[in-house]
């Protein structure tokens, strides 16, 4: 009977110690992930801070990145924890990771501004101050200032203040083109004149539009050939405002330069019938 008992309490002792040495393990490897998860979330931020300095990514992407980086560590620390305390919990996992993979393909036009906002956010071309963005299916362009980036728009302002509020991944799937912001006008010039007189003229006039100075505005004016005829000349101009957005005011003083340096051309041997000034608005 006394070896009996000496021989439970043995088992008995080294049953705790067991128990004391697994517990110890757990422990270890749980303040282990905590180290861990904290020592990456503090590695990350300092990275996206140095990227945010040098201008690769804006405050807006370095709060989004930090939040994934953060499910994703506390998900991964708690899943670990779970396996080391029931080891059967992988079945459970299994079944977690099937239901998000459902969940995600459910919610995936949901979540895709998202991930396009963060692509936008580390694109290069996205820092610019002014774009032209050419959407599917979409013949002209919508221009204007690269006013924010949010986690589901992205919104342009164009040069008369309106706003344009584009979904992230529809911006990923459009032409964009780097480009300054403009007014386009077009100018529609009628003359009476013959066909080499009107060639000379017209010459001149486009030189003349290309030097031409308007107040607000600065000293470039680009101009560029849409349509001509015996009798009709149609020009493309561009004027690029010294500020934004342009007042009605200040574009109805551009046209009234325009048409008045137009008229100056009229002569005896070329005579000016009509010139009319347009403003194409993005539809």
């Amino acid at each position: 009977m006394v070896n009996t008992s000496t021989s439970n309490t043995a088992i008995s002792d080294e049953g705790s110690i067991l128990s004391s040495s697994t517990v110890v393990y757990n422990v270890t490897v749980i303040v282990t992930v905590v180290l861990i998860v904290v020592l990456l979330r503090i590695i990350v931020r300092r990275v996206l801070r140095a990227l945010i300095e040098r201008g690769v990514i804006s405050p807006r992407g370095l709060e989004i990145i930090v939040r994934l980086v953060d499910l994703i560590t506390f998900l991964i620390a708690i899943f670990t924890i779970a396996l080391l305390f029931s080891p059967q919990f992988w079945v459970v996992l299994v079944l977690l990771g099937v239901l998000a993979l459902v969940v995600y393909i459910m919610l995936f036009d949901v979540i895709k501004p998202y991930i396009a906002g963060l692509a936008i956010q580390m694109n290069p071309v996205f820092r610019s101050r002014s774009l032209d963005i050419i959407l599917p299916e979409r013949n002209s362009p919508i221009s204007g200032k690269l006013a924010k980036i949010n986690s589901q728009y992205l919104v342009i302002q164009d040069v008369f203040g309106n706003e344009y509020y584009i979904r992230n991944d529809t911006v990923l799937s459009s032409i964009i083109r780097i480009t300054p912001v403009y007014v386009r006008l077009v100018v529609e010039i009628t003359y009476n004149c013959p066909a080499e007189d009107l060639a000379k003229k017209i010459s001149t006039i486009i030189q003349t539009l290309e030097t031409l100075k308007v107040p607000l505005f600065k000293e470039e004016v680009k101009v560029n050939m849409l349509e001509i005829s015996n009798k009709k000349v149609v020009m493309g101009l561009k004027l690029y405002p010294v500020s934004t957005p342009v007042r009605q005011t200040e574009l109805l003083n551009a046209i009234r330069v325009i048409v008045e340096t137009v008229k100056a051309f009229s002569e005896e041997s070329c005579v000016l019938e009509d010139v009319t000034v347009k403003i194409p608005m993005t539809t």
